[in-house]
């Protein structure tokens, strides 16, 4: 699964953010960019991202999909 995690009121890149799925240790951290790549063949059907000064974001999930 990859993706770009942005600003919502901006939509400016975020870096550095904890991107995992729901109840795992599974995860990344995005780059520069906002963009991050998790692969895992064990995945939950929700992905965290998390960043300090920033309420967790949680979005569900379909296997297989980006």
């Amino acid at each position: 699964m990859q993706g770009k995690v942005t600003d919502a009121a901006s939509g400016d890149p975020l870096p550095f953010v904890n991107v995992f799925f729901k109840g795992t240790t599974i995860g990344s951290t995005t780059d520069f960019d906002g963009n991050f790549t998790v692969r895992s063949f064990h995945a939950s059907d929700s992905l965290v991202a998390s960043y300090v000064g920033y309420k967790p974001r949680i979005k569900a999930v379909k296997r297989g999909t980006n």
